[in-house]
């Protein structure tokens, strides 16, 4: 353990008000998954391999069957179940005494910027997540005038990403961004099979296929096309194939992209340009 590291765990044993704080952050949507036996958590974001980090970890408790039987929506079992369980209150508590060493699962901004906004124009009907954008609008994106990337860019510019909702809040954790805790290890999504392996091994955790578990509904097919589409209004489709994420951007939305997003970029090192 390095010496920074055992002189944080014994300050935070006398420091009540950090430890408050950590038990908050918990408390929150994208909340850590605890990995006790091997005092590993995993922090993980809306719209960054969610439904992967949740099977895998699931994989790694030996509940991933169970879970899947429960429902096949993967994020049931981690609210319903998981979340209230006994298990994840002995995390918390372990998580305000310094127990944990902390996996990030990230990924590129760019990226993710696009599958929210195609996230937010694919999910027909839920008035109340579209509500916050409409307003911004002043209009229904289920309308006959539709919104296209580049509203959604400027959407974000007008959001507070530190507290909005999680499927387009920025993807820094408060517990990383008040320095509540350290992550121990970076994993991009982009290079999770070289990644995940070498990090399963460093932690003696379970090596499992990253193919196997990364399906999920959530994943849209892309297109070839690398013509801009960032002012082209998209609808859910029943193909539901979109072009590339970098065919939405040209110089003005990746800045703008940027700017709602710094926090990311300079936390995880991606390069700000698409």
């Amino acid at each position: 353990m390095k010496l920074s590291t055992y002189i944080d765990r014994q300050w935070m044993r006398c420091n009540p008000e950090k430890r408050a704080r950590i038990h908050q952050a918990c408390k929150g949507p994208n909340h850590p998954l605890f990995l006790e036996d091997k005092d590993v958590a995993v922090i993980w974001s809306a719209k960054s391999g969610c439904t992967f980090a949740v099977k895998w970890f699931l994989l790694q408790r030996g509940e991933l069957e169970q879970a899947l039987a429960y429902s096949n929506w993967i994020h049931d079992y981690r609210t319903q179940v998981y979340r209230k369980s006994p298990a994840y209150q002995a995390g918390v508590h372990r998580a305000e005494y310094g127990k944990f060493r902390y996996l990030r699962l990230v990924r590129n901004p760019f990226a993710r910027a696009v599958s929210s906004y195609l996230h937010m124009i694919r999910t027909v009907g839920d008035h109340a997540f579209h509500a916050p954008f409409n307003e911004f609008l002043g209009r229904d994106i289920e309308g006959a005038q539709g919104a296209s990337f580049a509203d959604f860019c400027n959407f974000l510019l007008a959001t507070d990403t530190a507290r909005c909702d999680v499927h387009y809040r920025r993807q820094a954790h408060p517990m990383e961004v008040d320095g509540l805790i350290d992550i121990d290890h970076v994993i991009h999504l982009e290079n999770l099979s070289a990644e995940l392996a070498p990090v399963a091994r460093r932690y003696g955790l379970k090596d499992y296929s990253v193919e196997e578990l990364s399906a999920s509904h959530h994943n849209t097919r892309r297109s070839q096309s690398d013509s801009f589409v960032g002012d082209a209004v998209f609808r859910r489709t029943d193909e539901d194939v979109y072009p590339d994420f970098r065919a939405f951007y040209n110089d003005e939305l990746a800045a703008k992209v940027e700017h709602a997003y710094a926090e990311d970029f300079a936390r995880y090192g991606y390069q700000v340009k698409p």
